[in-house]
């Protein structure tokens, strides 16, 4: 009964963090110093936590302000709900929500960065009902997204290109080398600079494909270092795929199967997948699993109880952030000679998290355990 509520206590604290700050902290690529986050309702907040300064702030929903009629009136407006960057920066795709007694609306948005004004602007705007999106992903060496919803399916979004020019690259969405010399074309065309950085600017989004596995629900997806590989979770099964052919490779299930992954992320530089499992009812907390790519098999887990997974991506590292009686401590180790704890303690309750690039060192990184009693012995 007091793992029940114990389970039960973290997870009412984690409801409350994402009703706060639904988007959570999102390091923006083309600073290290940068992260995204929630701003005033509809509107994203670029924030600089090295000089704690704020940069710029992006209105997402393009809201309309208005006064209330009477004092108790409840205002019902769209939060954004989720935020991702393609690997340069020069992409951003959103998820807002807007849910109140009569409709439930959900629009997935896709923005270019727009060098002069110093912000986003909008490029596509995608109606996705009322299902929910669960998870939105770049693939860090294409121009590619995936969306996951509740509606059961994953969706691969791509740069829509003509006809004429669809190849293997267009199959993908193109290349940026590939539309920068075509702005460079129109450079030299009449109408210089201005037609240029109208062929420079993606052409609008579309859907190239809808997958899905079992009539189950995906929550999570990620994509491997070079992009080659798209993990995809669907409750305790994790599906691995080609991104380029759409085809499933390959499938990690983990024990106990009624254990849903909750966060998911490959680790740069190495053949390891990361995955943690929400708590259930047979343990304390959840559950952290290393998958082995090349040998499909897990290298090693361990029970414990975590509220946030954070993967460097700059390096073969990643972070845990565990709650302990007295505060907070996120570990890391390094090596493979061994398991290398490193701590830190806080004062008080991590609520987001986010790595930035700038705290990175090279080295011979690996991986982050706390002491506790392990799920299974490391293979």
């Amino acid at each position: 009964e007091r793992g029940e509520s114990a389970a039960a206590a973290a997870a009412a604290a984690s409801n409350w963090y994402q009703k706060l700050l639904p988007t959570g902290l999102v390091h923006w690529p083309k600073s290290a110093a940068v992260v995204v986050l929630a701003g005033s309702p509809g509107s994203l907040q670029f924030y600089n936590v090295q000089r704690d300064a704020h940069v710029m702030e992006v209105d997402v929903v393009g809201k309309n302000y208005v006064s209330r009629k009477e004092r108790g009136d409840v205002m019902h407006y769209a939060r954004v709900e989720r935020v991702a960057f393609s690997r340069d920066g020069s992409a951003m795709a959103t998820v807002e929500r807007r849910a109140d007694s009569t409709a439930v609306e959900s629009k997935l948005k896709f923005w270019e960065f727009d060098a002069e004004l110093n912000t986003y602007t909008m490029n596509t705007v995608v109606d996705a009902d009322a299902s929910e999106i669960t998870s939105l992903v770049f693939s860090p060496s294409t121009d590619l997204a995936v969306t996951c919803g509740s509606d059961r399916k994953f969706q691969m979004w791509v740069p829509a290109v003509p006809d004429s020019s669809r190849g293997l690259e267009g199959e993908l969405g193109g290349s940026r080398a590939q539309q920068g010399d075509e702005a460079a074309a129109a450079a030299s065309a009449p109408g210089g600079p201005a037609q240029a950085q109208s062929a420079a600017s993606l052409a609008s989004w579309e859907c190239r494909s809808v997958g899905y596995y079992r009539d189950m629900t995906p929550r999570c997806a990620a994509f491997s270092g070079d992009g080659s590989v798209m993990a995809i979770s669907f409750g305790a099964l994790i599906t691995l795929w080609d991104p380029v052919t759409n085809l499933m490779t390959g499938s990690l299930c983990h024990s106990p199967h009624t254990d849903t992954v909750r966060h998911l992320s490959f680790v740069p530089s190495s053949v390891h997948l990361v995955a943690y499992t929400s708590p259930s009812l047979s343990r304390r907390g959840g559950c952290m699993y290393v998958w082995n790519l090349l040998s499909l098999t897990v290298a090693w887990s361990y029970s414990i109880s975590a509220s946030h997974l954070v993967v460097d991506p700059a390096a073969d590292r990643f972070a845990l952030v565990v709650k302990v009686p007295t505060a907070a401590a996120a570990a890391a180790a390094r090596g493979n000679r061994g398991v290398r704890v490193r701590r830190r303690w806080l004062a008080s309750r991590v609520a987001f998290r986010a790595m930035s690039p700038m705290s990175t060192t090279p080295g011979d990184c690996s991986y982050a355990f706390p002491r506790a009693a392990p799920c299974r012995s490391p293979s």
